[in-house]
């Protein structure tokens, strides 16, 4: 009976370290759609949407606060530069709209990472704070969009929220 248990919490225990991966070589193709997401294209209406973990981007139409760049723009377009047709994404779970949560790789580069690291994106500590050294150098190194400086998404997504709502 003992070796029953052990046999359960062994295979228990490893479908919970085995994440799901998309490759995007597995897809017809793939789409960036802002700093923060991808998307895995199978077919007409047959989408797989992807949300970077752990960081949080520009929203597109976001701005940044000198030189009237669009902060969202600049981000997504970093985030294109740095995708090829290795790319991959290690699925942990889902958000509450259904997209993937993942880490997303591309030339053995971990892209939420460099997103962060280059200043394309700031670490969304809300949830976890793996990214928070990156995003603090970056930050002080003036890279990416730090050098023209931009509002916390979140703190835009907030009060864009509250003006259309007035």
């Amino acid at each position: 009976m003992r070796g029953y248990f052990r046999t359960f919490f062994l295979i228990v225990f490893y479908v919970a370290l085995c994440k799901e991966i998309l490759k995007a070589k597995d897809f017809a193709s793939y789409e960036v759609t802002d700093g923060d997401t991808i998307v895995f294209i199978r077919g007409k209406g047959n989408r797989e949407r992807i949300r970077l973990e752990g960081i949080d981007a520009p929203e597109m139409k976001q701005p940044c606060l000198t030189e009237g760049k669009a902060c969202g723009e600049l981000s997504k377009s970093y985030l294109k530069s740095l995708t090829s047709s290795d790319l991959y994404c290690e699925i942990s779970g889902r958000d509450k709209y259904k997209r993937g949560l993942g880490t997303c790789f591309s030339k053995g580069i971990n892209l939420n990472k460099v997103m962060v690291k280059q200043g394309y994106a700031v670490a969304y500590v809300y949830y976890t704070k793996i990214y928070e050294e990156d995003e603090r150098e970056a930050k002080r190194s003036k890279k990416g969009l730090w050098k023209y400086g931009f509002k916390n998404p979140s703190q835009f997504r907030k009060e864009k929220k509250n003006t259309v709502q007035s």
